[in-house]
């Protein structure tokens, strides 16, 4: 492991879509009082295949680090790290103000827009 923990917030990957919160902590609370679990679900309520385990103190989220990264949960490699905050994500087309401009720059209809602009430019 690199370095020290600096929370107490775990991320717990490639989880068995099965897992419920009850189960991380029943696994998490071996290593130290668990202060929240939450396995991270879709919008039908579908397990994404992780979640988040918040220990009482950067020891404890330590030991279970170095105890349950890598080992097996439910016939399956867990991964165990310290969670990071969530980055904001890009958008992939362009932002108009405070919407989001759904067009592509590639759309068919603003190329052809443009090519009428640069005719009547040429013939005046």
């Amino acid at each position: 492991m690199k370095g020290k923990i600096v929370n107490n917030k775990l991320y717990v990957g490639n989880l068995e879509y099965s897992v419920a919160d009850e189960d991380l902590e029943k696994l998490f609370s071996s290593e130290g009082s668990v202060i929240s679990v939450k396995v991270i679900r879709d919008m039908e309520g579908n397990s994404k295949g992780f979640g988040f385990v918040e220990m009482e103190t950067e020891e404890e989220a330590t030991k279970a680090i170095e105890k349950y990264n890598k080992s097996i949960f439910k016939d399956r490699s867990i991964f165990v790290n310290e969670a990071r905050p969530q980055t904001n994500r890009g958008f992939s087309g362009d932002r108009v103000g405070n919407k989001y401009d759904k067009r592509s720059k590639d759309d068919l209809n603003s190329k052809l827009k443009s090519i009428r602009i640069m005719k009547k430019k040429t013939k005046r």
